[in-house]
Parts: C-alpha cells; structure tokens; sequence
C-alpha cells in the first residue's frame, strides 16, 4: 500500500519554493498590518497573495522542464485573476448596504472587534483608576450606580443591536472624515488622561490592561481613535434640542416690551350699598351648591366650603423626673 506522503515526497522541492516565498510575503508584507484599521487592506492583497503561490507553484513544477519563468508568469496571472474574482466575490455582497459604500461582512466584525476593544478598556481604566468603586461593585446597594457611571463612559449610540450600533459609528466616521477630523494621538491621551481616568491610572495598570486585552498601543489608540471620532462626529452632527430662533426672539420680546398704562383705581366700597342683601334662601341654595366643594378645588380663587376634617384632642404628660423626686429613698 502506497504512503500517503508519497505524494509531497515526489513533489517537496515544488512545495518548498511555494512555502517559502509565501514566508517571504508573510512576514515582509503582513508584518506591517498592526492595527485594526489595516486588516480591512488584507482583501486587497488576496489577489497578491494568489498569485505568488500559484506563481511559485507552477515556478517548482517547471523547475525540471526548463521553462520556469514562462511557468512562473502564467502561474502568477492566472493566481491574481483568481485572487482578484474571490475577493471580489467576497467584498461584493455587502453585510450593510449604506451610501456612501456598502460594509462588508469581514468590515462590520473588524468594527465589533473595536468597539469590544475600546469599552473593554474604558472598563477596566475606568475601575483600576478609582479604586474605591472597583470595592464597591460587587455591593448590590452601589452596583447599579457604578454601572451606570460606566455606561455614560463607554462607547456606543444606544441602538437596539450592537450591530447596527457599530454601523452608525462607522457612518458618523466617514461624515467626520469627510469634514477633515483628525483625532490625534495627544487628543486620544487626553482623553484617557482627563476625560476617562482623571489622571490616576499608572503606567504599570495601563500596560497591565493591555496585556489583559492582548493588544498592543498601537491597536488600543487606533480603537479609541475610531471610536472617539464617532462620538466626535455626533455631537457635531446632531439637531440641537434647544429653542428655535422664533421662540428665542419672542422671548427676547417679552423681556424687552414697554407699555403704559393709564390706571383708575376702583373702590369695592362705592357700590355695596347698591346691591341688596342676599335673602336666607339665597344663601342656602349658595351654600348648598358649594358645600361639598374645598376652597380653591376646582382653580385659583374658586368657592368652597367645605373643611378639612378636625379632631380635639386630650393627653396627659407626665415628666418623670418630678415624679422621681417626691420618691424617698428606699430602704432594706
């Protein structure tokens, strides 16, 4: 029975030059990605990729036939042609369609990486830089406080999915990038400094965190970069809920009116001798209209007559100390 690693045995040499000049791709070329942001580039370099291993393949095959770079050239355009159609295929059908370019589904998990990166070190910033609250969280009488400080503090739009949470964000982003925002490297310190941690995380909790998160600084500012820049782009972007212009200016008129008045004073007392005496049965059917009425029930300055319930009461006190000194001394 023939070994199954015949085959590679018969064909290592043609394996061996496609390993390695993908080694030699690998570490020259993706060594450089260090960030999130890179990774959505990686659909861009298949088509590279593609075609150095088909190249280099077919290169191998030739190597005993003496035609090995004419291998090798129609090995690598027929690797970027199919490099080319599978990443297209793959960017083609958007997770997200949005205008002003769809998201892809390999995007729209590179968007939920970074935000999970950036709140998860908003959390454990926000708690290694007050440790009191980190005590106090697992108390139940505090906890639902603690967690609410943190909420204000962590990334996020208040959508109904995290999904379309971190679709919006990429919006906002793109409306921000377009307007020319910059977040800077110093913008992103004084926001961990100042906004997030008030100036007490150490430098040993910060690297601490990071090895927590497995990421390195790069990674972690380019997330709270993106992440910042949304929050950013909103407070920019979004309608104020402030008065509109007509209803500031009708305030500014009321406070800047001038009237006169001409003013004649009426005495109540001029005209009560021209009005009769009300009779006993008008002032029955009066009382009895309004008898189960409160005084001002019914509005401002209304009639009423009825009264809130009343009790006369009777106690006795008696102080204790008066009591204790008509007591004589006790005696055996």
């Amino acid at each position: 029975m023939a070994s199954p690693f015949e085959f590679f045995r018969k064909n290592q040499k043609t394996m061996m030059v496609a390993v390695t000049i993908l080694a030699m791709f690998s570490f020259v070329v993706l060594g450089s990605i260090q960030d999130i942001g890179d990774i959505r580039s990686m659909s861009y370099l298949f088509p590279i990729a593609m075609g150095l291993l088909i190249g280099s393949v077919a290169m191998g095959y030739a190597f005993k036939k003496n035609f090995l770079w004419p291998a090798a050239i129609l090995g690598g355009i027929a690797g970027a042609w199919l490099g080319s159609f599978v990443a297209f295929e793959s960017t083609a059908n958007a997770a997200v369609k949005v205008q002003g370019g769809n998201i892809t589904q390999i995007e729209l998990n590179n968007l939920l990486a970074q935000r999970s990166i950036a709140n998860n070190f908003v959390q454990q910033a926000f708690l290694r830089s007050n440790p009191q609250m980190a005590e106090l969280i697992s108390n139940q009488m505090f906890q639902a406080y603690i967690l609410q400080m943190l909420q204000q503090r962590m990334f996020g739009f208040g959508m109904e999915t995290q999904e379309k949470d971190v679709v919006l964000g990429q919006i906002l982003r793109r409306e921000a990038q377009a307007e020319g925002m910059i977040i800077s490297d110093t913008f992103v310190n004084e926001y961990i400094n100042n906004v997030l941690t008030n100036q007490n995380l150490s430098r040993d909790d910060f690297f601490n965190i990071l090895k927590d998160l497995r990421v390195n600084r790069n990674q972690l500012y380019s997330a709270l970069r993106e992440e910042i820049a949304a929050r950013q782009a909103l407070y920019l972007f979004r309608p104020l809920n402030g008065p509109t212009p007509q209803e500031l200016w009708a305030n500014y008129l009321k406070t800047q009116m001038r009237q006169s008045l001409d003013v004649v004073p009426v005495s109540v007392s001029s005209f009560v001798d021209e009005v009769p005496n009300p009779t006993d049965a008008e002032l029955k059917a009066f009382f009895e209209k309004y008898k189960s009425d409160y005084p001002n029930q019914i509005g401002e300055g209304t009639i009423g007559f009825k009264q809130p319930d009343r009790a006369a009461i009777s106690y006795l006190e008696a102080d204790y100390a008066t009591f204790e000194s008509l007591v004589g001394e006790v005696s055996d």
